[in-house]
């Protein structure tokens, strides 16, 4: 019976992490550079989220301790990723600035960072 809820517990915590593993980076990329607030402070209000979702759940202190362990890892893998998003999200909105009243515009910032000047018709 223990090594049933053990198992269960186990499979419910590795959901979890995938879980996390997919969305955290994704919300990392594309709308943290958007919010008004530091980086610092959304990641700390994710890491609280997640320690009280593990506490709800019932888990051992070692398992949580573990997946903080590796959200942290995870958080620190993706932040400079997050530093080149804003900066390209910057450069972006001076270039628009900049251009404002010229017939070139900025179409958009490609995957790879790349940013594609288009040419507008008079």
């Amino acid at each position: 019976m223990l090594l049933v809820r053990g198992f269960r517990v186990l499979l419910l915590l590795l959901l979890l992490l995938l879980l996390m593993l997919l969305m955290l980076p994704l919300f990392l990329l594309f709308l943290l550079p958007l919010l008004p607030m530091p980086a610092l402070l959304v990641l700390l209000l994710l890491l609280l989220l997640v320690l009280r979702l593990l506490l709800v759940l019932r888990l051992r202190l070692v398992l949580l301790l573990l997946s903080l362990l590796l959200l942290l890892v995870l958080l620190l893998m993706t932040l400079p990723r997050v530093d080149l998003m804003s900066n390209l999200l910057v450069r972006h909105l001076d270039i628009r600035k900049q251009s404002a009243g010229r017939p070139w515009r900025l179409a958009s910032i490609g995957l790879l960072g790349e940013l594609i000047p288009t040419h507008i018709a008079p």
